[in-house]
């Protein structure tokens, strides 16, 4: 079965203070859990909250399927400091990865948010969970 396309995916990857147990984790209210899973990447501490690059490695976080996604992604947006009108001044960058989710072999498309500025000094996260950080 193929991906769907990245702007038909309703499904959205957490990995920092939107994760369950978490400050944020209130405007995931409206999505539905889908389980822990993981995509390609590195995680940096960005000082109170992470970011994710790409580059190789696992960053862990959570799936959650929403019935409306293009609002979730509105309020997302807002929280993660991304203008799709002004990527290129946005803190993050809304993209779609695949996930591998953990206990199954499914393997699906979904939104994730990816640093986008420069990581030079920041700490990286070699568990790849920001829990772990310290």
């Amino acid at each position: 079965m193929a991906a769907p396309a990245a702007d038909t995916t309703d499904l959205v990857f957490v990995y920092g203070l939107l994760k369950r147990g978490f400050s944020l984790h209130h405007h995931m209210s409206l999505g539905v859990f889908i389980g822990s899973a993981t995509v390609a990447g590195k995680l940096y501490s960005l000082g109170h909250y992470p970011g994710l690059v790409e580059g190789t490695g696992k960053v862990h976080g959570e799936v959650y399927r929403f019935a409306d996604v293009a609002v979730a992604l509105e309020v997302l947006d807002e929280v993660e400091g991304y203008d799709p009108l002004n990527p290129d001044e946005s803190e993050y960058l809304r993209v779609v990865k695949l996930a591998e989710m953990d206990a199954k072999s499914a393997r699906p498309s979904v939104w994730c948010y990816v640093h986008n500025a420069p990581i030079a000094g920041r700490t990286l996260i070699q568990s790849g969970t920001w829990s772990q950080r310290t």
